[in-house]
Formats: structure tokens, sequence, C-alpha cells
């Protein structure tokens, strides 16, 4: 089996929370299910993995929040882009407000765009195929993510 280049990149938000991150190295991203309100309560996504099984990861962040959104990836659609924000809130120091994970096809978005924005755009052929993240408690803290360029 050939092993692809694969690219880790970030991390975006609050330097705070516990770390997470893959068991097995990603080969293309499946699904990504985000609970949301006014933050990012939790990410969590299976993907196919260098192994070339499904891998499930998450929920990473907590259980709560006043929406759940999954995104199932079309057999050709790859995510091209990651945006967001990252500020205060409530009681917990900058965690990731807003999200959008845009492929090819449509726009995903989530949260409340409030706070300092972050962006990372895939150039040419490359795309995100996973995420890492870390989580304090009930929120997303800082998430980053895994390239194959």
């Amino acid at each position: 089996m050939q092993r692809l280049p694969i690219v880790k990149l970030g991390m975006w938000g609050g330097n705070e929370g516990s770390y997470y991150d893959l068991d097995v190295m990603p080969r293309r991203l499946l699904t990504v299910t985000i609970r949301f309100g006014r933050a990012i309560d939790s990410i969590a996504f299976s993907y196919i993995g260098i192994d070339l099984n499904e891998h499930m990861a998450g929920p990473w962040g907590g259980p709560y929040g006043g929406h759940l959104a999954k995104i199932i990836l079309g057999p050709n659609e790859i995510v091209k882009k990651i945006s967001g924000t990252h500020a205060d809130y409530e009681t917990a120091t900058d965690v990731i407000r807003s999200l959008a994970i845009v492929t090819h096809v449509k726009t995903y978005s989530f949260g409340e765009a409030t706070g300092n924005p972050f962006r990372i755009c895939v150039e040419n052929n490359g795309h995100i195929i996973s995420f890492y993240a870390r989580s304090k408690g009930w929120l997303l803290n800082a998430i980053g993510i895994y390239v194959h360029p």
C-alpha cells in the first residue's frame, strides 16, 4: 500500500483543554458531525484511514448545544477550506465560536461568527482529510487539520 503524504496544520483557537488526535492516520474524510449553538460544542467525524478501514473520531468537546448537524460527504466531494472564529464565551476562555467547512460543492456553517477569525484554504488538488482538536469540558477550544497536499 502506498503511503500518502500527510501534512498536519494548526491549531486555531484557544490554548486550554485536553488534546485529541487520531489513532490511525487519515486518507479520506467521510462525515462530520457538529454540535453547536452560539459556540461550537463538539466535533465528531468518520474517515477512511491509511489502513483502508473506516474509523470514528470524537465527539471532542461537550455533549450539549442547541443543534446537531451531520455532513455526509458525497463520494467525490472533498473539503477545500475551513474557517471560523474564536473568542471567549460565557465562562469559557477562547473557544471556537463558529466553524465553516467548505467543499468544492457546498459551504456548511455553524455557530455564531464573532471574535478572532481564522481561515485555511488548501490549494490545487489538495484537500482536508481529517481534524485534531483541544477541548476543556463542554466546548471546543481549538481545531487543527490534516491535509493531503
